[in-house]
């Protein structure tokens, strides 16, 4: 082996480290969006939370290592949701946890592409979906009058 081609070596393999090490510092970003207060999310006695929390860290997704997760609260008052949701889809997060039928109504009003994951009371009546089999559909039944 000459030089030439030990020299050509050493700059793929120090050129391979450095792809590797940015591959692994990637931070995934989660937005949690509630209606209820941004304290509750944090609340280590409410199942539903602490099961998503317990989930990511099996996931190898840790908040502060490689994992921003953002929470919004509209704070009970259903006039500031769509604004609410405008701001989160402009902050492109990775996925949106929406919590509750009305604001899963504005997060999907306001973005068409960031995957949501919706948390809250029956889906088909509360028209976040179609049905079991089709949830990707938004569910709204015609009047006939």
């Amino acid at each position: 082996m000459n030089r030439r081609e030990f020299t050509a070596g050493l700059l793929l393999a120090a050129t391979a480290r450095t792809v590797r090490a940015e591959e692994r510092a990637k931070k995934h970003r989660i937005a949690i969006i509630t209606t209820q207060p941004v304290a509750n999310i944090d609340n280590p006695t409410i199942p539903v939370f602490q099961a998503f929390f317990e989930e990511l860290r099996r996931l190898g997704e840790v908040e502060g290592q490689n994992l921003t997760i953002e929470r919004y609260s509209g704070g009970g008052r259903p006039a500031v949701y769509p604004d609410l949701a405008r701001e989160v889809v402009a902050r492109s997060p990775d996925v949106i946890v929406a919590i509750g039928n009305p604001i899963t109504h504005e997060v999907r009003a306001a973005s068409g592409t960031i995957p949501i994951v919706w948390i809250g009371p029956d889906p088909i009546p509360g028209r976040v979906c179609e049905g079991l089999c089709t949830p990707g559909r938004q569910y709204y039944r015609r009047q006939h009058v």
